[in-house]
């Protein structure tokens, strides 16, 4: 029997362990006010935070856990099932799993999904298929706040694409042969 503003202090106690990075007394904090308000109407929002401690404390597995929970508590359409998605495929992308975003993103129009696959490129280094990817996703976004933040994933592409690739068993052949071989082949 909690008052609604012991209900109120406990939430914003949650909020606050969550922002100040301490996910695990977060965790613990929210766990009990699921424990004791167990049908409350912020169950999907505490279940969110919760998967979201896990995902600071690089713990995929369960972060996608708690997202899944959100999802199936959620319509469809809210916000909230949406924010749970992207970051169960932000999870999977994070895990290296990358066919799983691969296969969920396929043929979308969402540009937050767009955006996951081209991190997707970007892993397997296909600096091509990454930047056609972001490109895409900020057409769809159409803001000059998004086109900003684009800016540094498009230079960062240039850059390591202008990177001349070596034969790795060319370097390491003529290293075997002489003496600064590697660093020879490397021109360095």
């Amino acid at each position: 029997d909690y008052t609604k503003s012991q209900r109120n202090e406990m939430l914003s106690f949650c909020d606050f362990l969550f922002n100040e990075g301490y996910y695990e007394r977060c965790l613990i904090s929210s766990f009990q006010f699921l424990y004791r308000l167990p049908n409350d109407p912020v169950k999907p929002a505490l279940l969110y935070l919760i998967a979201r401690s896990y995902e600071e404390m690089d713990n995929y597995s369960l972060s996608k856990r708690y997202y899944k929970r959100v999802m199936e508590i959620e319509s469809k359409t809210s916000k909230a099932y949406k924010a749970a998605k992207y970051r169960y495929m932000y999870s999977d992308l994070m895990k290296g799993n990358l066919e799983a975003v691969f296969s969920a993103t396929m043929n979308s129009s969402d540009p937050y999904f767009l955006i996951l696959r081209g991190y997707c490129y970007l892993k397997q280094l296909d600096w091509e298929n990454a930047r056609a990817t972001f490109i895409s996703a900020e057409e769809i976004f159409n803001d000059k706040h998004y086109s900003k933040l684009m800016i540094p994933l498009y230079q960062s592409i240039d850059d390591v694409s202008l990177i001349k690739q070596h034969s790795k068993m060319k370097v390491a052949l003529s290293g075997l042969v002489f003496p600064g071989g590697g660093q020879l082949a490397l021109k360095d």
